[in-house]
């Protein structure tokens, strides 16, 4: 039989303490979390599956949105002004961060 010895995740992830990837928006630096949310990535393969790789609905990519930023950070963002398509650009240089050199991944148009 194999080692009964208890693996211990949460203390594993407490130990990596990884830090979150910086980003301006709004005169303000934020950061996106570390690793992206179980939820979003099983939020996109639903979505990919309906809609196909490209022309989310704009309610989509809001909803997407709030995985990677909370919901709190993109109301206060919409109230500030920001548009579908610059949340658009948000989450395409977003998903960069977390796939760099990713030749899938989207394009990050103007945000170098």
């Amino acid at each position: 039989m194999g080692n009964n010895k208890l693996k211990d995740f949460d203390a594993f992830w407490k130990e990596q303490k990884k830090e979150g990837i910086p980003f301006k928006i709004f005169g303000k630096v934020e950061h996106l979390p570390p690793s992206l949310p179980a939820t979003m990535v099983l939020e996109m393969a639903r979505l990919e599956k309906e809609y196909g790789k490209n022309d989310l609905p704009p309610g989509e990519i809001l909803e997407l949105s709030t995985f990677v930023f909370g919901k709190g950070k993109v109301e206060e963002w919409c109230e500030k002004g920001l548009t579908v398509d610059q949340l658009a650009d948000l989450i395409s240089w977003a998903m960069e961060q977390y796939n760099p050199g990713n030749p899938k991944a989207p394009e990050t148009k103007g945000l170098e």
